[in-house]
């Protein structure tokens, strides 16, 4: 039986493959600003290649889901915190921004906070923690070196132009169920004169 075209031009390994069981993809956390003016809050988490395609599905997916005007993505893995599982590094470089983020209580989202100027994650974080002036109001606080920062640009789309008001709660409010009882009472009028016909005829 002969194969196609498309089949014949695939590569067919000759050996074990390249990637690894658990994935070639990095884990990235995404944040967005919902309008301007408000405080960029931690949204959620995705996987992706690299930087640009964790932006391209982030645009995606946030964008969509929650209207916004700015989104940041960064590798879950230069999370530097005060948790055991992000750990900071004193190896000292040149002084650079890092970004800082807030976690008030356990479960609660992350807010963005100041940015402090620092040549490691570790002194960041020391400077992350004056900054506060009561620690013990938080569960959680990271620094997130800008360079790491994949960040859109002013005026760049993220949220659709065309009507995207049904993925939003919002889109389901008075106008939505003055439709649907429209649509039902033309389905009863439907109804009504299919049981006059028989009843007639």
């Amino acid at each position: 039986m002969p194969t196609s075209k498309i089949r014949q031009d695939l590569p067919i390994p000759t050996d074990d493959l390249s990637v690894p069981v658990t994935g070639d993809l990095t884990a990235y956390a995404i944040c967005t600003r919902r309008k301007a003016g408000e405080t960029m809050i931690l949204a959620g988490y995705l996987d992706a290649p690299d930087d640009q395609m964790a932006m391209i599905f982030a645009k995606e997916h946030y964008g969509q889901d929650q209207e916004c005007v700015e989104i940041w993505a960064f590798p879950s893995h230069v999370i530097a915190g005060t948790l055991a599982d992000q750990p900071t590094s004193n190896e000292a470089g040149e002084c650079r921004s890092f970004q800082t983020f807030l976690q008030k209580e356990r479960g609660e989202v992350h807010v963005a906070g100041t940015k402090v100027q620092a040549n490691c994650s570790e002194a960041a974080l020391e400077l992350a923690k004056q900054s506060i002036p009561d620690t013990t109001a938080c569960h959680n606080l990271w620094v997130v070196d800008w360079k790491d920062i994949t960040a859109t640009r002013d005026g760049e789309m993220i949220w659709r132009t065309t009507d995207q008001t049904y993925r939003l709660a919002r889109g389901y409010s008075k106008d939505v169920r003055q439709k649907w009882e429209a649509i039902r009472a033309a389905q009863e009028v439907d109804e009504y004169q299919s049981e006059d016909l028989q009843n007639t005829f």
